[in-house]
């Protein structure tokens, strides 16, 4: 039986990933364009090297619905098997800070 959040974030990362994918296909494909105007020559300068960034992007994109369904899954686990207890003793200061993007080594 599906529980929770973390499964629809997973059909929905599913989903993503594979229009990322298809999105990707089509980026690739773009280019070698025959230019003769000036115009045209400073697009083609300027989108082929952020190409392959916007293919890169777009695949974090579709990670980030994975890795939300697995922390969905980490939090209810955390929740269901903490000692609510030890939790009382807890003080602010105790708990981790998040940051975005992750610290090196974190």
């Amino acid at each position: 039986m599906r529980t929770g959040a973390a499964p629809g974030f997973d059909e929905a990362g599913s989903d993503v990933r594979a229009a990322v994918r298809r999105a990707a296909a089509e980026l690739r494909e773009l280019g070698g364009w025959s230019t003769g105007e000036e115009v045209d020559e400073a697009f083609v300068e300027w989108f082929l090297p952020k190409k392959d960034e916007m293919i890169d992007l777009i695949g974090q994109f579709a990670e980030v619905y994975e890795d939300v369904g697995d922390g969905l899954r980490a939090i209810s686990h955390n929740v269901a098997t903490v000692d609510w207890g030890l939790a009382d003793d807890l003080k602010i200061e105790d708990l981790p800070l998040y940051t975005w993007p992750p610290k090196e080594g974190s």
